[in-house]
C-alpha cells in the first residue's frame, strides 16, 4: 500500500492498495503515515471528560427540547411564523445517516438547516458504501443503493467503476489528528495530520484477483468537510447538554463556511485535534464525551467524538466554545 495526496494543499487524503497480504485480514485496521516530513507530536492535556454517551446499533435517545435554533437562535423553523405554527426541527447529534440515534428536538431552523447540509456531501463522499455495508440504514429504513464506485487504475489511467456492494472492496478510512494547536501553542498553519486509518471491511487478495482488480483506491478523505462534521457534531452535542447559548460557540463560522473544491483551510485545526493512543474497539458503533479545559484564563468546553468505536477508531477532540459565565 502506498498513501497519495490528491492536492498540494493538503486537503485531500487516499490510499492505493495493491494487495492486502496476510498481515491485514478483514475486520483489522492498521495506520499509514502520510509521505511527507514527519511532524512533532503534540500530545493532549487532561482533558476532564465528565458525561459520556454511548451511540449503539440501534436504540434512540431524545433531549429535551431546545426550543430554540442552536446555530442563531431562533425560535420558529421559519420566521414569516410563530413557534406555535413553524415549530423547530430535531438535530441528529451524529448524523442519521451513519447511525446516530440521538436526537435534540426543537433545534433547528429552516435557513441554518440549509447552511449545515455540508454532512450528506462528506457521508456520500467517505461512509457511503461503509454505511452499505455495516447495514447502516436510511430515515425510511430501506437501501435505496446496491452499487458503489471505487476507483482504479489502468493502463496508466484512473477509472472508477461501480461494483454490487457483493462485490464492493470496501474500506473504511479516517484522519487521524494530534492535539488542537490553541491547546498545545502550536505554530499557526503548522500539520495536524498524524497519519491514515484504515479498517478493512470485507478486502482479500483473493477477492482482487476474481475481480482482476490490480489495485483500488480508497475514497478520499476531505479534510475541511470532515472537520465540519467534527464541528457540527461537537456544536449540537454541547448544545444539548449544556443548552443553547450556555457557551460561545467556536465553530459557527466553519459550520457554515464553504470553500471550492481546490480551496484548502486549515484553521479549524487551532480547535479540532485528536488523540493518537491506540484505545481499542468499542461495544459501541460510536462513542460521545463532554468535558472542560482550561486555557490560559478561558475554561471551554471540549467534546470527545469517535466515529465507528468498534473498529478501534480514533477518538477527535473538540474545543466547542468557551463556557459563558
Amino acid at each position: 500500500m502506498n498513501t497519495q495526496k490528491g492536492h498540494d494543499n493538503h486537503r485531500y487524503w487516499r490510499v492505493k492498495i495493491r494487495e492486502v497480504g496476510p498481515n491485514w485480514p478483514i475486520g483489522t485496521s492498521t495506520w499509514l503515515v502520510p509521505p511527507y516530513p514527519p511532524i512533532p507530536l503534540r500530545r493532549l492535556p487532561d482533558f476532564n471528560i465528565h458525561k459520556q454517551a454511548l451511540v449503539p446499533n440501534s436504540g434512540r435517545f431524545s433531549y429535551k427540547p431546545a426550543k430554540a435554533c442552536i446555530y442563531c437562535g431562533a425560535n420558529s423553523y421559519i420566521s414569516a411564523g410563530t413557534p406555535a405554527e413553524n415549530p423547530l426541527h430535531r438535530e441528529h447529534i451524529i448524523p442519521d445517516a451513519l447511525g446516530g440515534d440521538i436526537i435534540l428536538p426543537q433545534a433547528s431552523c429552516h435557513e441554518c438547516e440549509g447552511r449545515t447540509s455540508f454532512e450528506n456531501t462528506i457521508i456520500v463522499q467517505m461512509f457511503d458504501a461503509v454505511r452499505r455495508n455495516l447495514a447502516i440504514r436510511t430515515k425510511k429504513g430501506n437501501f435505496r443503493k446496491a452499487h458503489f464506485p471505487v476507483t482504479v487504475s489502468h493502463d496508466a489511467r484512473e477509472v472508477c467503476v461501480r461494483l454490487h456492494i457483493g462485490d464492493h472492496p470496501t474500506i473504511l478510512v479516517l484522519p487521524i489528528l494530534i492535539a488542537p494547536r490553541n491547546l498545545v501553542n502550536a505554530e499557526p498553519g503548522s500539520p495536524c495530520l498524524h497519519s491514515l486509518y484504515l479498517c478493512n471491511l470485507n478486502v482479500s487478495d483473493s477477492t482482487l484477483e476474481r475481480l482482476r482488480l490490480q489495485n483500488i483506491n480508497t475514497p478520499n478523505v476531505d479534510m475541511f468537510l470532515f472537520c465540519q462534521l467534527l464541528a457540527k457534531i461537537a456544536h449540537a452535542y454541547a448544545s444539548a447538554e449544556l443548552g443553547p447559548g450556555s457557551f460561545a460557540s467556536l465553530h459557527k463560522s466553519l459550520i457554515e463556511k464553504r470553500l471550492a473544491k481546490n480551496e484548502a483551510s486549515n484553521e479549524c485545526f487551532d480547535f479540532i485535534g485528536g488523540n493518537i493512543q491506540n484505545e481499542g474497539p468499542s461495544r459501541q458503533l460510536h462513542e460521545l464525551g463532554l468535558g472542560y479545559i482550561r486555557k490560559d484564563s478561558t475554561t471551554y468546553v471540549g467534546v470527545r467524538i469517535r466515529l465507528f468505536a468498534k473498529f478501534n477508531s480514533p477518538s477527535y477532540y473538540v474545543l466547542a466554545g468557551a463556557i459563558l459565565r
